[in-house]
């Protein structure tokens, strides 16, 4: 693993926060540094998801059916290791999606949707089609890497309706000048 200097991961931070300003307002996401952050250099961010992240809801008589969340919060932090090593993600608003990326507990299994280098931005509409429920950001569309799913019931679900994911078709946002 490659190890940046305090002076590469201050530029690294820059860019990145520089790119995010350059992210156009989009119907996926959008973001803030989080309280107590100082822009450039920023640690932390508050993403904000939109329309996605299907919910498993009993209607009448025991049916089930997905609704869509209007908005789900995440707090995303940057580690000492980035961007070897991945953002820690939290929902901070919001109700866990049924996807089977989640944990009953609530934390996110991302697997193999994280590879290093990777531009924040370019996480963060990963993220994004992960809650939408597309399948290639899943990474169980037929589980040819021999993950086993966060949840169990929700994958079982997921296989079930995939007809009824990704909940909706959203291009991904990019820098504008890119």
């Amino acid at each position: 693993m490659v190890t940046l200097t305090s002076t590469q991961k201050d530029k690294r931070l820059e860019n990145e926060y520089n790119a995010l300003k350059k992210i156009p307002l989009n119907g996926l996401w959008s973001w803030r540094p989080a309280p107590g952050e100082t822009p450039p250099r920023v640690r932390r961010y508050l993403v904000y998801y939109y329309d996605t992240a299907p919910l498993l809801k009993e209607q009448f008589l025991g049916i089930k059916t997905l609704e869509t969340q209007k908005r789900l919060v995440m707090e995303m932090t940057l580690t000492d290791g980035y961007p070897q090593v991945m953002p820690a993600a939290r929902i901070i608003e919001g109700e866990q999606p049924y996807l089977p990326n989640f944990f009953t507990s609530g934390s996110i299994c991302f697997g193999h949707l994280y590879t290093p280098g990777l531009f924040l931005w370019e996480w963060f509409n990963k993220v994004g089609q992960l809650l939408l429920g597309d399948p290639e950001y899943t990474g169980y569309t037929g589980n040819e890497l021999g993950e086993l799913p966060a949840n169990s019931a929700a994958d079982a679900y997921y296989r079930a309706h995939m007809s009824s994911f990704p909940v909706r078709k959203v291009p991904s946002p990019r820098p504008a000048d890119i």
